[in-house]
């Protein structure tokens, strides 16, 4: 625990969290800036708005620290699971702090009654979206290191390769002449 504390207080200090903060403190203005109608359906839209900001707030968590000071990171936490694992718990603690505030906002200026289920019900709403945009940050961030194998190279450079004589301009008499060894002999207009 002591690693998310760590990646929260980086993040507060290099102020990274800042701008998704306000872009999404800036949409829950605009949704309850006046009747926002019942209160679960206004709270679905700031909910599903936070899956967003969470996998950008994953984001910024995960690329806050400069790369000698990620390796000392690496060392202390025993290992880039754990190092993943912090990442998305400081991830998830910002975004229930976002969605936090997002359900008291509602409050107060929503004047339809909240009920504690309705509370309960928005406050898992924004936790599953909370959930659901640090797996999405997970994907678009510094992942773990996965090995591109060979067959992934060869069917790469086959599949570039086929296109390339796809867009010249003889493309169809390319395809049809005898068959030969590789896509590149096969268009003698491509050289």
């Amino acid at each position: 625990m002591t690693g998310a504390w760590y990646h929260l207080r980086l993040v507060a200090l290099r102020q990274a969290a800042l701008a998704p903060a306000l872009v999404y403190v800036g949409l829950v203005a605009l949704v309850y800036a006046s009747d926002a109608g019942p209160p679960v359906s206004a709270a679905t839209v700031t909910a599903v708005a936070l899956m967003p900001t969470a996998a950008w707030l994953y984001r910024l968590v995960a690329t806050v620290e400069s790369l000698p000071f990620a390796d000392i990171t690496l060392i202390r936490l025993h290992g880039r699971t754990r190092r993943q694992l912090t990442w998305m718990v400081s991830a998830v603690l910002l975004a229930a702090a976002l969605g936090a505030a997002a359900a008291g906002w509602a409050r107060l200026a929503n004047p339809h009654p909240y009920p504690a289920p309705t509370l309960v019900l928005i406050g898992v709403l924004h936790l599953a979206q909370a959930l659901a945009g640090v797996g999405l940050g997970c994907l678009i961030s510094r992942p773990l290191p996965v090995p591109v194998g060979r067959r992934s190279w060869q069917s790469l450079r086959l599949s570039s390769s086929r296109w390339w004589c796809f867009g010249c301009h003889h493309s169809a008499q390319c395809w049809r002449r005898s068959p030969a060894r590789t896509p590149q002999d096969r268009c003698r207009y491509s050289r």
